[in-house]
C-alpha cells in the first residue's frame, strides 16, 4: 500500500515523532534529497535564566540549526512552516512541535513532532 499526503500546494514528504535522550540535547536529521543535494537539520534544546521562549535559526556549512530556548512542557514550536531549502526551484518547508514528557519525579524526555513539505 502506498499513501500520499498533501496540504495546500505542498506534498508531505516526511512526518513523525521522535524521542530524545533526556529533555535537553540535540536532534539531528540528515536529509538526502536525491537531487544532488544533501544537508542536515539540527535541533538544539536548552534553557536559560530569561525563561523567554525563542527559536533561533542559522545556516552553517550545510546545516540548518534551530536553537530552541526555554521550550516548556506544554509544547512549543513553529506554528507556521519555515523554508529550510529550495530544491529545483521548489520550497522545502518544516514545521515542528516539541514537548517534555514525564513527571517531576520521573526521568523526563523530550519528544519532537515534525512535518516536512515539498512544494508541488
Amino acid at each position: 500500500m502506498e499513501i500520499k499526503m498533501s496540504s495546500g500546494n505542498y506534498e508531505i514528504v516526511d512526518s513523525g515523532q521522535v524521542f530524545l535522550f533526556g529533555e535537553a540535547g540535540e536532534l539531528r536529521m540528515d536529509i538526502d534529497t536525491h537531487k544532488n543535494f544533501a544537508f542536515s537539520m539540527i535541533f538544539k534544546f536548552m534553557e536559560d535564566a530569561s525563561k523567554e521562549k525563542k527559536i533561533d535559526k542559522k545556516i552553517v556549512e550545510g546545516s540548518v540549526i534551530y536553537t530552541c530556548t526555554n521550550f516548556e512542557d506544554s509544547g512549543t514550536g513553529l506554528a507556521l512552516p519555515d523554508c529550510i531549502a529550495k530544491i529545483e526551484g521548489k520550497e522545502l518547508l518544516l514545521t515542528f512541535w516539541s514537548y517534555v514528557n514525564g513527571g517531576m519525579e520521573a526521568p523526563r524526555v523530550r519528544s519532537v513532532k515534525y512535518t516536512i513539505y515539498l512544494e508541488k
